[in-house]
C-alpha cells in the first residue's frame, strides 16, 4: 500500500514538473525521478504537497539532507540561466525556507518576527 501511495506521489509531482528535475531541469522519466524533500524531513519538514519535489537521482543525492540555499550546486545554474522557471523556484523556495524559520522562531521563543 506505501509503495503505490508513494507512486501515485511521485506522478503527481512528475506532472506537476513537466516531466522535469525541479532542481536542475534537465527532462527525467518518472520512473528514474525521485520524490525530494524541499525541507528534508530530518530538519522538520513535512510530507506535503508544498515542501516535495520530483527529483533526477542525481540532484537529489548532492542536496542530501541541506536546505536548498545552503546548497551551491542549487544556486549557480539559477544565475546563470535566469530562466522565468528558475526565477518561480527561487521564489517558492524563499517563501517556504522563510515560513521554516519563522516557525522555529516562534517555537523557540514564543513569538513571530
Amino acid at each position: 500500500m506505501a509503495s503505490t501511495i508513494k507512486k501515485k506521489t511521485r506522478q503527481r509531482l512528475w506532472v506537476r514538473e513537466k516531466s522535469r528535475c525541479f532542481w536542475c531541469d534537465d527532462l527525467t522519466d518518472k520512473e528514474e525521478g525521485t520524490i525530494d524533500h524541499v525541507i528534508p524531513q530530518s530538519m522538520g519538514g513535512g510530507h506535503v504537497t508544498n515542501n516535495v519535489v520530483f527529483s533526477c537521482l542525481r540532484c537529489n543525492a548532492e542536496k542530501a539532507d541541506e536546505l536548498p540555499i545552503s546548497w551551491e550546486h542549487f544556486l549557480e545554474p539559477i544565475v546563470s540561466r535566469k530562466e522565468l522557471r528558475r526565477c518561480r523556484q527561487l521564489i517558492a523556495l524563499a517563501i517556504v525556507n522563510s515560513r521554516y524559520i519563522l516557525d522555529h522562531f516562534e517555537a523557540a521563543y514564543g513569538s513571530t518576527i
